[in-house]
This record gives C-alpha cells, sequence and structure tokens, in this order.
C-alpha cells in the first residue's frame, strides 16, 4: 500500500511508519522512515496532528486501509472470473471498471488534514 502525504508532495510505500511525539513543536507526527535514516533520528514527515488522540484515529485509519488493501489479490482472481463468465455488456465493462478504479483507490491511503479528524 502507498500513502501520499498530508499535503500531497510525497508517495511512500507503507513500511516504517512511526509516531513521533518528541518534536520541539510539541505536535503529534506520523512520519516514514527508511531504516537506515530511522538509526539517526531522520524522519520524513507524512501529517501533523493537534492532539496524540487524533494521530493515533488516523493510525488506526491507515491500519484499517492496509488490512483492506492486503484483501484485494485475494478478491481480485474472483472478481475476474465473475466478469469473464457475464455476458458482454455495455453495464458490465462500465461495472468492471468502476471497480477496478475502486480497488486502485484501496491501494492509496491519503493522510487526512488535522480538521478532517474526529475523535
Amino acid at each position: 500500500m502507498l500513502i501520499r502525504s498530508q499535503d500531497k508532495t510525497a508517495l511512500v510505500k507503507f513500511e516504517n511508519i512511526v509516531v513521533d511525539l518528541k518534536l520541539p513543536d510539541s505536535l503529534n507526527v506520523i512520519c516514514w522512515s527508511l531504516q537506515d535514516t530511522q538509526r539517526s533520528g531522520g524522519y520524513f514527515i507524512l501529517g501533523k496532528y493537534s492532539t496524540k488522540e487524533k494521530a493515533m484515529k488516523v493510525l488506526d485509519m491507515i491500519q484499517e486501509a492496509y488490512a483492506d488493501a492486503e484483501l484485494i489479490p485475494m478478491t481480485v482472481p474472483n472478481i475476474g472470473k465473475m466478469f469473464a463468465k457475464a455476458t458482454a455488456s455495455k453495464e458490465n465493462e462500465l461495472l468492471a471498471e468502476a471497480m477496478g478504479k475502486a480497488l486502485m483507490n484501496k491501494m492509496v491511503f491519503q493522510m487526512p488534514e488535522d480538521s478532517e479528524v474526529e475523535v
């Protein structure tokens, strides 16, 4: 799964998500880190949240999105078989296209703004 940063300027793989509560500006930050930079304290900020509860809520959202994304490889073959057996029609073609787009959207998690997170 990919994660898009809050400011939409970065796209990173799911690995190495951390919450850093030790930054000087006292914000609760969700970061992404390569293992090499993590050792030296280097992180890339994906999102900043006004409270620890909001940051934890976003981590819950990421967890749910990741679980959904992990199910996709298991469901796509069955969906493909279903459409292969279906009668060829414009409606089925549009449905298959819509399903494909929906599945692709599940593969990228957009970090929400602080104001969009309700605890």
